[in-house]
């Protein structure tokens, strides 16, 4: 299903009709789907080159490229703006060339200054051969040029107003335009922001399922181990006392019922001691003969085999001085007090590797002078 999801998400290419905002919450889905568990830098660069190539437009790619935006959002913000910004321009340019289409200015106003250049070559050239000529004509003339040219005035005056009016209504309507896609923005900043808040929860659960089967498949091992063999101790021979007096009292082993020689010097009983070393190297939980009953469990340390304290009322593991070896002790600032509430001094923190059977693991605990045994804590179990 991962390929699947991968393989659609290297393919995704923006619908018509479809906004940027959509298209980055489908790449988001694809990406968490085709990867589950990535959360890194590598990932969102992943998501925000798979949105700029799904943009399916060079022109508009290349912009967005050239901007180098650091994240998807960033890129998203970017190709809305551009787009916003482009259709802005369209839709002006096919203002202008309407306007220009139904008023043509330039054709008009050459024609009138050419008729009034015409007009005035007429006038002087009159002038110059009817100089006879009344002064009422003349005037008459003046008139009717001043009238032409105030005409031409207020055309040109009306068509000045048009052309503001026509421009501030442009403005107003790009000022509206931004103004919604600003709040578009600060919607999407929103719901990115509950998608980032949900997408830690859901890795929240997820590393919290994982301790869980982990802690699981740990209880299961150590019930898999099987117990050691109980060595059977012989039931204890009662030997009548022999009369008082005799001379032929002879020393018999309590150990193996043999005389001749004492427990101590028996041959069969350091054999079965060497056997009972042996045992004791199992790795298995026990539990002490102490009246207590506490619950130790036996590991392995830097090659060393220690009975380790059980104890889950501790916040933290402490291991003695002479446990740790070669390990490195850092500097901590926390505090260790028992339990009557007096504090113990401790030497720093220590990173351990814990060998119990076959299966290994890091613990990290505190490192002190005064403590017989390590202690496993709360810590250990989680």
């Amino acid at each position: 299903m991962e390929a699947k999801h991968l393989t659609e998400l290297q393919c995704r290419r923006r619908n018509k009709g479809e906004s940027f905002r959509e298209l980055a919450q489908d790449i988001r889905r694809l990406m968490l789907l085709s990867y589950p568990n990535e959360r890194s830098s590598m990932s969102e660069n992943m998501m925000k080159e798979n949105f700029i190539a799904a943009i399916d437009d060079p022109e508009l790619e290349l912009k967005v490229r050239d901007k180098e935006p650091k994240n998807i959002d960033a890129a998203q913000n970017y190709a809305e703006r551009l787009e916003f910004y482009k259709g802005a321009v369209h839709q002006g340019h096919r203002r202008n060339a309407k306007r220009v289409t139904a008023s043509p200015d330039s054709r008009s106003s050459s024609l009138e200054e050419r008729t009034l250049k015409r007009d005035y070559s007429r006038s002087k050239s009159r002038q110059r051969f009817d100089e006879s000529s009344s002064q009422s004509s003349h005037k008459d003339n003046e008139t009717r040029l001043s009238t032409k040219h105030d005409k031409k005035e207020g055309r040109n005056d009306d068509r000045r107003v048009c052309a503001v009016n026509v421009d501030e209504k442009w403005k107003e309507e790009l000022l509206k335009k931004v103004q919604e896609l600003e709040f578009n923005q600060q919607k999407m900043a929103a719901e990115n922001k509950d998608f980032h808040l949900n997408q830690q929860k859901i890795l929240a659960e997820n590393s919290a399922l994982s301790k869980e089967v982990e802690r699981l498949r740990y209880l299961e091992q150590l019930r898999s181990v099987t117990a050691p063999a109980s060595t059977s101790v012989a039931a204890p021979v009662v030997k009548p006392l022999l009369p008082s007096g005799s001379a032929s009292q002879q020393r018999v082993c309590f150990a193996s019922n043999n005389p001749g020689h004492m427990a101590k010097n028996c041959l069969q009983n350091a054999a079965a001691r060497r056997v009972d070393d042996h045992t004791r190297q199992t790795y298995e939980p026990h539990e002490s003969l102490n009246p207590n009953h506490e619950a130790f469990l036996r590991v392995a340390i830097d090659s060393q085999v220690y009975d380790c304290l059980l104890d889950t009322e501790s916040g933290v593991s402490l291991f003695p001085e002479h446990v740790i070896g070669s390990a490195v002790v850092k500097a901590t600032n926390r505090t260790l007090k028992a339990a009557n509430g007096s504090e113990i001094p401790i030497l720093g923190e220590v990173n351990l590797t814990v060998e119990i059977g076959s299966y290994s693991t890091q613990v990290v605990g505190l490192v002190s002078d005064r403590i017989p045994e390590p202690v496993l804590g709360l810590d250990f179990f989680i």
